[in-house]
């Protein structure tokens, strides 16, 4: 009977852990390579929720802000509905939700309602602390209210 050698099984077995690591290596990558080309970061409006998302904030923030002793004076008078559709449209249009916010600007929106400082800062708090009702991530958060601080001084009078 003559001997069987096990040399080139061995050699085909000793190769296989090699080219199986660079399979899944290359296949790995090219994974990761597809989902970094493909996921780009949602924008400020998807985190916000969009359009359900804005009405939400929007909607529970003036509510809410109508009611407050700290921020009702500021709002005296204003018609509701056309306000807050018009203030969904600016954030929506801050936030890059594509909608179209023409002629106005979210200061320009603001400017008439004669909020002071204070009453400002206070507006500030009731849509922060509905963004964490509406579990808005923190980033999203800091975000948008990065985007309307600047603001403050547009339509915001000093305290008396």
């Amino acid at each position: 009977m003559r001997p069987v050698s096990l040399l080139p099984a061995m050699n085909v077995l000793s190769t296989l852990p090699r080219r199986l690591t660079s399979v899944f290596l290359v296949l790995g990558l090219s994974g990761l390579l597809l989902a970094c080309a493909s996921n780009e970061a949602p924008s400020l409006y998807a985190r916000l929720g969009g359009e359900k998302g804005l009405t939400t904030l929007v909607d529970r923030s003036i509510a809410r802000a109508v009611q407050d002793p700290r921020t009702r004076r500021g709002l005296a008078g204003v018609t509701l509905p056309p306000f807050k559709q018009h203030l969904r449209v600016q954030l929506c249009s801050l936030a890059g939700g594509g909608c179209n916010a023409q002629d106005q600007t979210l200061s320009g929106t603001l400017k008439g309602l004669s909020f002071t400082a204070s009453e400002f800062d206070a507006l500030v708090d009731i849509l922060r602390e509905e963004l964490d009702q509406a579990g808005a991530g923190a980033a999203a958060k800091s975000q948008l209210l990065r985007m309307l601080a600047p603001m403050k001084h547009d339509f915001a009078t000093p305290n008396a």
